[in-house]
């Protein structure tokens, strides 16, 4: 299917490291690696460990934000296998719509502050092996979210501690999270 569907998009779905390298997505690649590594321990495993996964990408990045904000991690798990949930305030272009399973395109930060992020319909009983946000919280904030939380009169500290707090409890058991380095990079639940 997304071999069908590259050639009349223009759009690219890079499967391997390479491909990542060549699109100068290095950044994509080394978190990928991290994680995979965290999941499976083993150090650089084969992305077919992907294959059946279950993965949550938050603030997954959008077409509209051109290449630079593209959804390329969650791209690159649901090309390889994973089952895919999506959240971004921005819309998914038709195709990633067909690559996700699923997709939140609404402000997340209500049901995150009211502890209500696993109720979304789109999360409700389900569990990730791996979850993932790279730019909306942590070491690089979203400058929207800060702006959204500072007219809400809410920390991002606080927000953050929630979001942190809703999505361990999203995981399964020997799954992984990494949340833009925040509590120190990647967390395997036990």
């Amino acid at each position: 299917m997304v071999e069908s569907l590259a050639p009349t998009t223009g759009l690219t779905f890079p499967r391997s490291k390479g491909e990542l390298q060549e699109l100068g997505l290095h950044t994509t690649w080394l978190t990928i690696e991290t994680l995979l590594e965290a999941w499976t321990g083993n150090y650089s495993p084969d992305w077919s460990v992907l294959n059946g996964a279950n993965v949550l990408d938050i603030g997954a990045g959008s077409y509209l934000n051109g290449d630079h904000g593209a959804p390329w991690f969650a791209r690159v798990c649901a090309v390889n296998g994973a089952r895919v949930v999506v959240t971004d305030i921005l819309p998914q272009s038709e195709v990633d719509i067909k690559l996700f399973e699923a997709i939140i395109d609404e402000d997340i930060i209500p049901p995150v502050l009211a502890g209500q992020f696993a109720q979304l319909p789109q999360l409700q009983g389900r569990t990730f092996d791996i979850i993932h946000s790279m730019n909306l919280v942590g070491f690089n904030p979203d400058p929207r979210l800060e702006g959204a939380l500072n007219n809400l009169g809410v920390r991002l500290s606080e927000f953050e501690e929630s979001l942190v707090r809703q999505t361990r409890a999203l995981l399964n058991t020997g799954g992984v999270m990494y949340l833009g380095q925040l509590y120190g990079g990647v967390y395997r639940k036990s």
